[in-house]
């Protein structure tokens, strides 16, 4: 299927085969349904995707921005973003997303959840802002070999933004971030004061850093699991930075009620002679689970000036075994001051759509003209809907003594709606629309 121009889709279409957009605007508008067995393309030659309904379609491949409004659902096995383009989702998001270049930017207002086993939500090299109120998730469950991880930067660089304000909850074995090993000075990706961070059972750490990141946490962090890691940093000689000045929780108040909080976890684990790890003053790290820590592994130092509570039953302690690095404990060291995050882009405005040909027309101040021999005007019309002040006169009334008159056919065509909207223009007669058999409008 090839289009050329603006089109948009009003009704329920299903699609058997690749569609390709090579000019104008493809919409899906609200209450609409359009699936797609094939590949929808939006060609470098069209303007965008703009989908307001339920869009199902095997795969997505753009060099426009898409747009996921507010009441918009797409599902699609893989969205393929190419070139200098932003994904807007304000909707409803399941499947994955590769990025395949460093100009990629999504930002996320609306639910987004990758549902295949093992598949990350984002892959690739991109911009991320998932902000407030907005959700990651992930339905299926982690595989041997496979992605496991929601966010999951493969490529990087020094100018790629990740920033947390809404809440990403990772389940099932999966990871919330993943980064790969860049050369790049270390790069900030952050979870703002909004921002929660939620890992029940992580295979990896819940935040898995390489070489070339910066974390730095204001909001909320959960973990639970044996073993779990909240945030570890890159295996690394350079600079890096792990710096909370926020809530995390090593285990939660309900884990350990219920005993699901597992043991042997880390609040914050580094793995580099470089790397500083700092609870700053405003930092709070709780340990809910026994034989667990707020600290751990190869570091070049820990400053600690925040608050530490040890809430376990038995076990727990500030530092694993093995952890090295200079204890710095409300000594007077400085803490590092995370910079502040930046910004999503706007959406801007989206062109309006063509209208709808099969859309309801509507009528109102219509007044329906009856004769003394009983036959009346009649409005031939299809989609209509009959609307407020439309009556019948009484002309009818000069040349009848009944006191019930049946005036037929006052409207004709299909779809037509709304007859008991129909009124007399006299006090004294009553007017009562209904449909006939055919679907025609009379009046008694």
């Amino acid at each position: 299927f090839f289009t050329a121009g603006t089109l948009a889709n009003y009704g329920t279409e299903t699609l058997n085969g690749d569609v390709d957009v090579n000019g104008g605007w493809l919409y899906n508008e609200a209450g609409a349904s359009l699936t797609v067995n094939g590949t929808v393309t939006i060609n470098g030659g069209a303007n965008a995707l703009a989908n307001y309904g339920t869009l199902d379609a095997d795969a997505i491949s753009t060099w426009h921005s898409l747009f996921n409004e507010a009441d918009g659902s797409i599902t699609t096995d893989l969205l393929t973003l190419n070139g200098d383009v932003t994904f807007y989702n304000n909707g409803d998001f399941t499947g994955s997303i590769a990025g395949t270049s460093y100009q990629q930017e999504i930002v996320n207002t609306g639910d987004m959840t990758v549902a295949e086993d093992g598949k990350s939500l984002v892959s690739g090299s991109f911009y991320f802002y998932n902000e407030e109120d907005a959700t990651l998730t992930n339905s299926g469950s982690a595989v041997e070999g496979g992605e496991n991880t929601i966010i999951n930067l493969t490529r990087a660089n020094d100018s790629l933004t990740q920033v947390n304000s809404g809440t990403i909850t990772a389940t099932n074995g999966y990871s919330a971030i993943t980064t790969a090993n860049g050369s790049n000075d270390p790069k900030w990706i952050w979870n703002t004061a909004t921002g929660v961070i939620n890992g029940i059972n992580p295979d990896a750490p819940l935040i898995n850093l390489g070489r070339g990141y910066n974390f730095g946490n204001q909001g909320t962090i959960n973990v639970q699991g044996d073993n779990a890691v909240a945030i570890s940093g890159g295996t690394s000689s350079y600079v890096i930075n792990l710096v909370n000045s926020g809530t995390i929780n090593v285990g939660t108040v309900q884990g350990k009620e219920d005993g699901t909080n597992g043991t042997g976890l880390i609040g914050i684990k580094g793995n580099g002679n470089a790397t500083t790890i700092n609870n700053t003053a405003d930092g709070v790290i709780n340990v809910y689970a026994d034989d667990s820590y707020a600290f751990g592994g190869k570091t070049k130092a820990i400053i600690n000036n925040g608050e530490i509570n040890l809430l376990c039953d038995s076990g727990c302690d500030i530092y694993a075994p093995g952890t090295t690095g200079t204890q710095n404990d409300h000594n007077g060291t400085a803490d590092i001051v995370i910079p502040d995050a930046t910004t999503a882009p706007t959406e801007g405005s989206i062109p309006t759509p063509p209208a709808d040909p099969n859309a309801p027309q509507q009528l109102s101040n219509y007044i329906v003209g009856t004769n003394a021999d009983g036959s009346s005007g009649t409005l031939k019309a299809n989609n209509l809907v009959i609307g407020d002040n439309v009556k019948v006169d009484t002309g009818f009334t000069s040349g009848t003594a009944d006191t019930t008159v049946v005036v037929d056919n006052a409207f004709t065509g299909s779809n037509i709606q709304g007859a008991d909207n129909i009124t007399s223009t006299s006090v004294v007669w009553n007017a009562q629309g209904s449909q006939d058999a055919d679907g025609n409008v009379d009046v008694t």
